[in-house]
This record gives structure tokens, C-alpha cells and sequence, in this order.
């Protein structure tokens, strides 16, 4: 493929500054280094499933061009030796563990012809993945896996279940979602909810960037891989499932970058060839504030949203209940909202049988 690729690795940062947008670079990378902190590079699924497509070629630098992750592999060759922990583990466990195993040894062979100097990090592991090669999902996970994805998990299947299981007008939509979320899980995640405004709006023509960020949103949240519609519960519990472990990975970041690892400050980054996500990080971030990682999140508003009814009593609607709830306990119940899931998905079933 001559010129330049039709696709490339983006490199996100979950939680930056209020308005700059942060890239890695081997300047930064330095300093990090000096400072005593690591930097650490989250690879997603779709750039490991990126990877095994360039070995299986052939994995040649054409190769790597093609699949658009030669500006990762020109940051790591100009950054010094060991400066970088490259962390493939959450994008492997998003994967059947029986495909993992074989994206695992693809990716070590990748990294022998394309970084031959690049070593683990020593406090790296390197796991067996064993079991199914198809047909993966949340239900296959073990119970500590679930948890961090269950936050997530249960909301984006209520989102899909009144998205696609009633034909009422953006704000009822908005209205029934919140409620079930209280009833249901009694818990509330704004990240969840601000995804839900942008999936039932309806914007005007005219609103160019509304309609911009809720494809977006929508492509990552509401749609198969395939960006299609789903035809039934299978294709809406793998939907929900891929929109939690996007979520899962942007809160690993910000864990990172809050808590370290093994007592080590981190600089984390996501590296993935999704450019939907990218996207997703671009108008929905967190920031850094009562020096807290990750504690306050923001989207983009612009004019356009403050000249939008559905937005202005969307907000009030969740601005209110907020309020309602600002004394509840704040602790999970994790049985009975793992329960709750359960329930979730039956309900998914009946709604919408395969």
C-alpha cells in the first residue's frame, strides 16, 4: 500500500487537563523515566487483533504500514530501552482465552522482528489462556472479572433494551433509562448516562456536531462491530459487552495513573487502531482535579446543545435526580447487583429472542 495508511494507532489519554489534548512522545517519555515513573501503553483488543493479521501475512514493515501501527513502532524505537511497558493483558482478556493463547504468541513474535530490543517489564506476567475460541462474552467471565466489568455491563444492557424495545421520543427514552437504572440497580453512572443522552437525541439537521458526536457514540455503544443494527440478544449482550470492556479499559488508565503499580507512579496510555474510541476519549474525558485521577469526567457542549430542548431538560432531569440521591449509599452490594445483571440479561432474552 503506497502513501499514507488508511489507518493508524491512536494514542489516548482518559484523563488530561481541562482543554489540552496529550500525546506520548520520547521527550516526555525521558522525563518520565527521570522522574523515577514508568510509562505504560494499554494495548486494546483491536490493535492485537491488528497485530496477528501482520504476522500472519508475513510481518513485514509493508505489513505493519497497512495495518496502521507504524508510528507505534517508530515511539517505541526512538524511546530509550525498558522506558515503556507495553501491557497487552486487558485487550487479551477481552478476547475467547482459546484465540488469546494464539494472539499472545503472534504478539511476541511481532515484537522479535519489529522491536527485537524490547523487553517485559519485570513485574510483567505472562498467563496461559485456556477455553472457548468463540461465542465470548460476560457470562463466560469469572466472578472478580464481572465486577469490573458489572458497572458498566448492566447499564449499556438497559440502554439497549430501551433503545431498541420502545419507539417513545428522546426525552420519555431518557426518562424511562434513568428509572431503571434506580429500580433495577439502584446506582448511577453519569459516564453511562451522558452516553445515554447522546444515544436517544434527536438533533436537528442543522446540528452538525450533536450528529457528529452521537454517531460516534453511538458506533461504540449501540451498533455491532459491523456498525449494524442487532438482529437479536446475542448481538445486543456482545454489544453491551464490548461497550463495558471499552469502559473497563479507559478506567484501568485512570487507575494507573491514580495508584500506580507495585508503588511505581505511572504515565498510562491507550494505544488502539479504533478509531471510534479515540473518538468516544475525544469528547468525553476526565480531569485531573483535589488531586484526583479520574474523579470528574466531561463532555463536549457547544452552542448547538445549549439551542436543544431535549438537552436542557435532560440535564435538569439528571441534575434532580442526582440531587434526590445525594445522601444514598454509595457502597455496592456487589451480590445483589451481579443479581441484578442476571435478571438483566433473562429480560434481554425474552425481549429479544435469537
Amino acid at each position: 500500500m503506497s502513501g499514507i495508511s488508511a489507518k493508524r494507532t491512536f494514542f489516548i489519554k482518559p484523563c488530561h487537563g481541562l482543554l489540552d489534548i496529550e500525546t506520548p512522545d520520547p521527550i516526555r517519555i525521558v522525563k518520565t523515566t527521570m522522574r523515577g515513573h514508568e510509562t505504560t501503553i494499554i494495548l486494546d483488543t483491536n490493535l492485537l487483533i491488528d497485530i496477528e493479521r501482520v504476522v500472519q501475512r508475513g510481518n513485514k514493515w509493508s505489513h505493519v504500514t497497512d495495518a496502521g501501527l507504524d508510528n507505534l513502532i517508530k515511539l517505541l524505537n526512538r524511546c530509550p530501552a525498558q522506558s515503556i511497558c507495553l501491557s497487552p493483558g486487558m485487550g487479551f482478556s477481552e478476547m475467547p482465552p482459546g484465540l488469546a493463547e494464539v494472539s499472545r504468541k503472534l504478539y511476541e513474535e511481532f515484537l522479535s522482528v519489529h522491536l527485537p530490543s524490547f523487553a517485559d517489564a519485570p513485574n510483567s506476567i505472562r498467563p496461559v489462556y485456556v477455553g472457548k475460541t468463540s461465542a465470548y462474552g460476560y457470562e463466560d467471565l469469572e466472578e472478580q472479572h464481572k465486577i469490573l466489568l458489572a458497572l458498566s455491563f448492566g447499564p449499556l444492557l438497559q440502554l439497549l433494551i430501551v433503545e431498541y424495545g420502545s419507539q417513545e421520543k428522546p426525552l420519555i427514552k431518557f426518562e424511562k433509562f434513568l428509572d431503571r437504572l434506580t429500580k433495577k440497580f439502584d446506582l448511577l453512572s453519569v459516564k453511562e448516562i451522558q452516553i445515554a443522552r447522546y444515544v436517544f437525541a434527536n438533533p436537528t439537521s442543522s446540528a452538525t456536531e450533536i450528529i457528529k458526536i452521537r454517531r460516534a457514540i453511538r458506533a461504540n455503544f449501540v451498533k455491532t462491530k459491523a456498525g449494524k443494527v442487532p438482529k437479536n440478544s446475542i448481538d445486543m449482550l456482545q454489544i453491551a459487552f464490548n461497550g463495558a470492556c471499552d469502559i473497563s479499559l479507559i478506567n484501568t488508565a485512570n487507575v494507573g495513573d491514580y495508584s500506580g503499580v507495585d508503588g511505581v507512579r505511572q504515565d498510562t496510555w491507550i494505544a488502539t487502531t479504533d478509531r471510534k474510541l479515540s473518538r468516544f476519549c475525544d469528547i468525553f474525558h476526565y480531569v485531573n482535579l483535589d488531586g484526583r485521577t479520574g474523579r470528574y469526567g466531561i463532555s463536549i457542549e457547544t452552542t448547538e446543545h445549549a439551542c436543544d430542548d431535549y438537552w436542557e431538560k435532560s440535564a435538569y432531569m439528571l441534575e434532580e435526580l442526582l440531587l434526590s440521591r445525594q445522601a444514598s449509599e454509595s457502597n455496592v452490594d456487589w451480590p445483589k447487583y451481579l443479581n441484578a445483571i442476571e435478571r438483566s440479561i433473562s429480560e434481554v432474552r425474552g425481549l429479544f429472542p435469537a
